[in-house]
């Protein structure tokens, strides 16, 4: 089995948030990168969260990109839980109705399936996966914050603060998510999340080497020796691939990321492993 990934599509930063897109603006952004160089596209694409912030055009898309895949796996990333105005507070209330609404939809279409905390097996292979979140660790190495302090400066300097309802602190979803990832990776050959599992400095690409750190991984060392032998992840708009030492379990990010990242879609590849 071929498997295609990616991360952080971030739809509404390319086409207006409130536009229900034709599939040749899909097609325009996507075909390139998919078809490329006649590559062979994967039996399955996987994608680690960040679809973008409105539930029925994050659909439509996965919907379109259903027209390349036989099957497609994602999880929710932190801008899925996003309410980023008046009318969709009024609508949701809380993040986490959002959210609900999101996995409902996805789950509803035929061999389109967004994991929480469980499995799904697909020719032989079981795909795991858990929208995660991040648990402040990074700052026991590196900047010895107090908790307080770190929950001001997640309120100060994230969107995640602002944008998500229902939370008083930065880990509040990291303590619902834990047992989930737990679950899910122990019974997975592909574990996917949306923050990367590893808090260790080599791992992180160096644009996030400070206290924002924190707010972008967790620490799932713990879970390195039983479980998936790959954990595909996004959150970093970096590629960024490592092992964890003393195991098999090959970590990996593909991000498409915002437009002046990927210029548009034209920098970013495909990218696949077998399995």
């Amino acid at each position: 089995m071929q498997i295609d990934y990616l991360s952080d599509l971030h739809i509404d930063k390319y086409v207006d948030k409130n536009e229900l897109l034709e599939d040749r603006k899909f097609d325009e952004l996507f075909d390139p990168i998919i078809t490329k160089d006649n590559r062979r596209v994967g039996d399955v694409l996987v994608i680690a969260g960040d679809l973008g912030i409105n539930n029925n055009q994050n659909l439509r898309l996965l919907k379109f990109l259903k027209s390349y895949y036989s099957n497609i796996i994602c999880v929710l990333g932190n801008v899925d839980y996003h309410l980023v105005d008046s009318s969709m507070v009024e609508k949701y209330k809380t993040s986490f109705k959002r959210v609900e609404e999101m996995r409902m939809l996805i789950n509803k279409e035929k061999n389109l399936y967004c994991l929480n905390g469980n499995s799904v097996e697909i020719d032989g292979i079981r795909f795991g996966g858990a929208d995660s979140w991040y648990d402040g660790s990074y700052n026991d190495l590196k900047e010895k914050f107090n908790y307080e302090t770190m929950n001001d400066f997640w309120k100060a300097r994230t969107d995640d603060a602002k944008y998500i309802y229902g939370v008083e602190y930065f880990d509040d979803i990291y303590s619902m998510e834990e047992k989930k990832v737990r679950i899910a990776y122990a019974e997975s050959d592909v574990m996917i999340t949306h923050v990367s599992p590893a808090k260790l400095i080599s791992y992180i690409p160096d644009k996030y080497l400070s206290v924002i750190a924190s707010f972008y991984t967790f620490d799932g060392w713990c879970l390195r020796y039983d479980g998936a032998k790959h954990w595909i992840f996004g959150h970093f708009h970096e590629a960024i691939e490592y092992q964890f030492p003393n195991s098999e379990c090959l970590c990996k990010c593909n991000p498409f990321g915002l437009p002046f990242e990927s210029n548009y879609g034209k920098n970013v590849v495909m990218k696949s492993f077998e399995i």
